[in-house]
């Protein structure tokens, strides 16, 4: 009788749903490690990308006076960070590029892709608000000018315009991905890669860079230098 339910390898019908059975339960227990290990592979490469851009930055200054491009802001300009460290950086300015972050998979606009945006205070004059309105200062900020380097932010994770999927070049807190008003959330279970005007690059909340010290400003707020 026991012949009639053997499957053609040679299993009964109970041994066979008893390895499906495990079979499910591995699935289970392997499905998330794997998701971990991937999502943890794509912060890391985003934050090899942006130690990338701290190695452009500084050659960058070394040919220009010891200046770092404006952040940006009008479109097309060719003054601003991005189109300046086209040169400093390997490759073609493509999806799979030092360009952009792995978690970035559409983009909808004109111009190169990218997942970066530069702190739009880094000018001179700096911290200039709201930052909206200091897209026509051309003039880049010299880091021997900011007096905390460690605790300065000039690049992190963007998002651009309601609706469409690019990346604005520069700004502040405000078009972070994790500020809750946008609709882009953070890249990396909660969290941002942020790079540090001394070449750090960290992973933080968009609340961990606001308190209990704003990491955005050059001087305003800052211990001893007042505003």
């Amino acid at each position: 009788m026991a012949n009639r339910f053997r499957a053609r390898n040679g299993l009964t019908l109970m041994e066979l749903l008893l390895v499906l059975a495990i079979l499910s339960l591995l699935a289970a227990i392997l499905l998330p490690i794997f998701s971990t290990v991937k999502s943890g592979m794509r912060k890391t490469r985003c934050q090899t990308n942006l130690l990338q851009f701290a190695h452009a930055f500084r050659m960058y200054a070394e040919d220009w006076a010891g200046r770092w491009p404006a952040p940006g802001g009008r479109r097309g300009e060719w003054n601003y960070w991005d189109p300046r460290l086209e040169v400093y950086l390997p490759g073609e300015r493509t999806m799979d590029s030092v360009w952009c972050c792995p978690t970035l998979t559409k983009w909808k606009c004109q111009w190169p892709p990218r997942s970066y945006t530069m702190n739009s205070y880094l000018r001179t004059p700096w911290d200039v608000d709201p930052w909206t309105k200091c897209i026509y200062i051309q003039n880049g900020i010299k880091p021997k000018q900011i007096p905390f380097p460690k605790e300065t932010i000039l690049l992190f994770e963007g998002h651009g315009d309601w609706g469409r999927n690019d990346v604005y070049r520069c700004g502040n807190w405000e078009v972070a991905r994790g500020w809750p008003p946008n609709k882009v959330g953070p890249a990396h279970s909660g969290k941002d890669n942020f790079l540090f005007c001394d070449g750090h690059v960290q992973l933080l909340t968009i609340w961990e860079t606001l308190e209990p010290e704003n990491l955005w400003y050059i001087r305003r707020f800052r211990p001893g230098l007042g505003d």
